[in-house]
């Protein structure tokens, strides 16, 4: 048993969750169990039952009580004993008769071969003419990112301090 007070309140609340999930758990059991009997009975209702058993799986599946994959795969189980199950068959309605048999009655129509023009009727291409370099004007000429940037100001080199200067003087 923990001594701690957060500890032993832990303990209370997974013991009250656990009760409530195995609950849950019990009731989804009953659920899934009345739509597998109404769908091998065959009852009027079985569509209405396996709809509801689905609900009741989604919902325990996004509260935590069952691993999505769990419930996926009973309602998959669900759905399989669903439409295994025998039902009322009514009449079959006849197919359409099929398109190719309509076909052969027609023959297919051709096309008329395109005719060659000869080569003296065609126009005669235009003649092509050199552009000379006088023809397109000039290139601008941009400035350089150095003639760009104004000159840097020049300084006169650094003055000797006066005690160094009296030391030239010395010597």
């Amino acid at each position: 048993m923990p001594n701690i007070k957060s500890a032993k309140k832990r303990v209370k609340v997974s013991a009250a969750k656990t009760a409530h999930n195995k609950s849950a758990r019990s009731a989804l059991k009953t659920e899934v169990k009345k739509a597998n009997l109404a769908a091998a009975a065959d009852a009027p209702d079985k569509q209405e039952t396996v709809r509801q058993a689905v609900k009741k799986l989604d919902q325990a599946a996004a509260k935590g009580i069952l691993h999505k994959n769990t419930a996926a795969r009973r309602k998959s189980q669900l759905a399989k004993a669903l439409n295994a199950a025998p039902t009322v068959v009514e009449a079959p309605i006849p197919k359409r008769a099929k398109k190719t048999e309509t076909a052969e009655a027609k023959p297919a129509a051709k096309k008329p071969a395109a005719t060659k023009v000869p080569a003296a009727e065609k126009p005669a291409a235009k003649p092509v003419t050199k552009k000379t370099a006088e023809a397109k004007p000039a290139a601008k000429k941009t400035e350089t990112k150095a003639a760009a940037k104004p000159a840097a100001k020049k300084t006169a080199p650094a003055k000797k301090p006066a005690a160094a200067k009296k030391a030239d003087k010395d010597e």
